[in-house]
């Protein structure tokens, strides 16, 4: 009987013992960092079960029926899947011809052999949308908690320009690996720095273990311990107004999971 007890004891100690590591990590400054946040979920998950009209409706002054269902993935479960929606906004058709006309020259540019710079694609793409969107999504399971701290922080820092240019090594040899052309190679080297050129995060508190938000992806990245998704937020409200909003999405999103 008391070796029964004995085990009990010994087992329950070794399994608190192993709680509390999957639930500790270090950073980079040797800190020893904890989280709270702890639920068993499953992946893969469809985010379009975790974002609704009437969230939408209970913090934006917009109708239900001007709400367009806007899914951004080929595969629903995909762990880049976002689900959500989309309005007008109130200049949609000024910010619409900016994004005609710019796409129309960017395409334009060679054949009608045009003066001047030709604009980028990774430009493009810092154009205000004529669209709001709230979506949320790219759901992400770490395996434990120092695995999420590193790569959600990795995730969230400029690269140097020694990243910038191991990552254009990579590049050439994938793309040469793939039989791309001199030309084609240049323009997603152009592509990749370009965008990689506009990154942009914000660190955010008062919500999860960590937040940042991404200025290129418009989006409030949170982590609840070993788990990441994004809430997409563009709206024609100020920028703290957004995060405002965002937060409180997120957090109704980390209560349905």
């Amino acid at each position: 009987m008391k070796h029964s007890i004995i085990i009990i004891i010994l087992t329950s100690l070794l399994l608190i013992s192993c709680d509390a590591k999957e639930n500790t990590a270090v950073d980079k400054l040797g800190n020893t960092v904890k989280s709270s946040f702890s639920k068993k979920i499953t992946l893969p998950l469809n985010p379009c079960d975790y974002i609704t009209r009437s969230m939408i409706m209970a913090h934006l002054d917009v109708d239900e029926a001007s709400l367009e269902l806007d899914e951004d993935y080929l595969e629903p479960e995909s762990a880049y899947a976002k689900c959500g929606f989309k309005w007008k906004k109130s200049d949609y058709d000024e910010l619409s011809k900016i994004h005609q006309d710019v796409m129309m020259e960017h395409m334009m540019h060679k054949i009608q052999k045009n003066k001047g710079p030709q604009p980028k694609m990774s430009d493009i793409t810092k154009l205000e949308s004529p669209f709001g969107t709230v979506k949320v999504g790219n759901f992400k399971q770490y395996k434990d908690l120092q695995q999420a701290l590193d790569r959600f922080t990795q995730a969230h820092t400029v690269p140097s320009k020694e990243d910038m240019a191991t990552l254009n090594k990579e590049i050439d040899k994938k793309l040469k690996e793939e039989g791309f052309t001199e030309s084609s190679q240049k323009a997603g080297k152009e592509l990749v720095g370009g965008i990689a050129g506009g990154l942009k995060f914000t660190k955010i508190d008062g919500i999860a273990d960590q937040a940042y938000f991404d200025h290129l992806d418009r989006s409030l990245d949170v982590r609840y311990g070993t788990f990441a998704f994004k809430v997409v937020i563009d709206t024609e409200l100020s920028f703290d107004e957004n995060i405002a909003i965002a937060k409180k999405i997120a957090q109704e999103v980390w209560d349905k999971l």
